[in-house]
């Protein structure tokens, strides 16, 4: 039983650093992750979403313990009259992704956009007086 605990904790900490420090549980709580696009600049690190057909209003963002949560639904579009589903590739229901943030992040210093299906989070860095 400890070498089973033992290689959950290992798999945990490899999603961790995969998914930007997301528990396992998490992960299996949403039906697909956007996929994502980080990079930094001198003033911020940016995080960019690629969430095509998804409503602004149904987009979370908040940060808990150094952690960027975006979370949301993208609803199914199917027209009323539809008879038969040959193909259905697009994922569609609860999405979630989680990005550690490094420790110079100034978690009270975050602008985000969403524009064209893409959701822009910059997070400012803390200044050297922080």
């Amino acid at each position: 039983m400890r070498d089973l605990n033992d290689m959950l904790n290992r798999m945990q900490g490899i999603m961790r650093d995969l998914e930007g420090a997301a528990h396992l549980d998490q992960i299996g709580s949403s039906t697909w992750q956007p996929l994502a696009d980080i990079f930094e600049r001198e003033d911020s690190v940016v995080i960019v979403v690629e969430l095509p057909g998804v409503h602004k209003s149904d987009i979370r963002v908040s940060v808990t313990d150094g952690v960027l949560r975006i979370e949301g639904t993208r609803n199914k579009r199917l027209p009323e009259n539809t008879q038969h589903v040959h193909l259905m590739e697009i994922p569609y229901g609860q999405f979630a992704r989680y990005v550690r943030l490094p420790e110079c992040a100034a978690t009270e210093r975050i602008e985000a956009d969403f524009a064209d299906g893409y959701l822009t989070i910059q997070v400012f860095r803390k200044s050297h007086h922080e």
